[in-house]
């Protein structure tokens, strides 16, 4: 062999080796029968878009089957973010989900379908990450459920009928209608955005849940809420600020009264609060001003039995102290010190 021959037959193994190395390097894209990319083929840095086919943002037509061969989904990229209509199926190839993005205007639009009956469920419209619009339909197809966003709130509900039971918007009436009784269970309103007037809501039994009255997004006046069985559980006050004063009561499910007690205007405790038990004995006793301790103080076991008395100043125990058994008996006097 000549060394002309033997130069010409290292070039062509070297040749060889090199093709064979760039084949196993990068192999040939796979892609269906119509000739469109496999989602397999695509890449991403962080699990989230842009996708990179071959180091670069993919644009083009894009699929993915499952391992049966059905298709699960297809759409397209540009610059490796979605774009345009993309559809997905179920296994059984009945559409489950359709999307639009327009990304160079930050909107999307989805659809998701009934895997039963392949009537549309739910429709959403966004801008970036803010859903703008959002609707969900019955098993019928009539809309149940509406939200819009854009700008100003208003969300509402319907029964599967098409009769409006709910709605809330946050410049107008708020309501929730029993659809049987016909009756109102929640009603208010709202004025630049902020609650007023006067604002009711009741349980699912009909038992009242609260009364309150706003203004300009304030509560002001007396407010109640209830228990489920129908009993008072807390009555307050609220001066034109919106802070509480005056009477305050606390009651137990059963209707016994738990705590009594007074707001100055600044909304501190004030004033003498009572505490009773569930028989109407009493268990404390106590002296405010500003929120603090101030004045006489006495303490009682759950069963009515004193266990402590004595006097507070700023929240600080001052003078002779008395504490008792459990069968209220003295047991000892302690002088706590004079008071500041």
């Amino acid at each position: 062999m000549t060394m002309k021959n033997y130069l010409l037959n290292t070039f062509l193994l070297f040749c060889f080796i090199l093709q064979f190395l760039i084949s196993c390097a990068e192999p040939e894209p796979t892609k269906d029968k119509n000739g469109i990319l496999l989602f397999e083929n695509l890449k991403t840095e962080s699990k989230k878009p842009p996708m990179f086919f071959k180091g670069e943002k993919y644009t083009g037509a894009i699929v993915k089957y499952y391992g049966d061969g059905t298709l699960e989904f297809e759409g397209s990229y540009e610059e490796g973010v979605k774009i345009g209509p993309w559809k997905y199926y179920h296994e059984d190839g009945k559409l489950k989900r359709e999307e639009t993005a327009q990304p160079s205007e930050g909107d999307y639009h989805v659809k998701t379908y009934r895997r039963r009956n392949g009537i549309l469920y739910t429709e959403l419209i966004g801008k970036g990450e803010d859903t703008i619009h959002f609707k969900k339909y019955h098993h019928n197809g009539t809309l149940g459920q509406e939200l819009k966003n854009d700008g100003k709130r208003l969300f509402q509900k319907w029964t599967s009928f098409g009769k409006l039971y709910h709605y809330d918007s946050e410049d107008s009436i708020v309501y929730t209608m029993n659809t049987k009784t016909k009756e109102f269970t929640h009603k208010g309103l709202y004025e630049n955005g902020k609650k007023t007037g006067f604002w009711f809501k009741h349980y699912r039994n009909g038992n009242k849940q609260y009364e309150k009255t706003y203004v300009s997004g304030k509560l002001v006046g007396k407010a109640i809420e209830y228990y489920h069985n129908g009993n008072i559980e807390r009555i307050w006050n609220y001066n034109e600020l919106g802070l509480l004063e005056g009477e305050y009561l606390s009651y137990r499910f059963d209707g016994s009264l738990f705590v009594s007690g007074q707001y100055d205007h600044l909304g501190k405790k004030t004033g003498i609060w009572l505490y009773y038990n569930a028989s109407g004995q009493r268990t404390g006793l106590k002296n405010y001003k500003l929120n603090q301790l101030n004045g006489y103080y006495e303490d009682y076991n759950s069963y009515g039995v004193i266990r402590e008395k004595g006097y507070y100043q700023n929240n600080r125990r001052v003078g002779i102290w008395y504490y008792y058994d459990k069968y209220g008996r003295l047991l000892r006097e302690v002088d706590e010190g004079e008071s500041s």
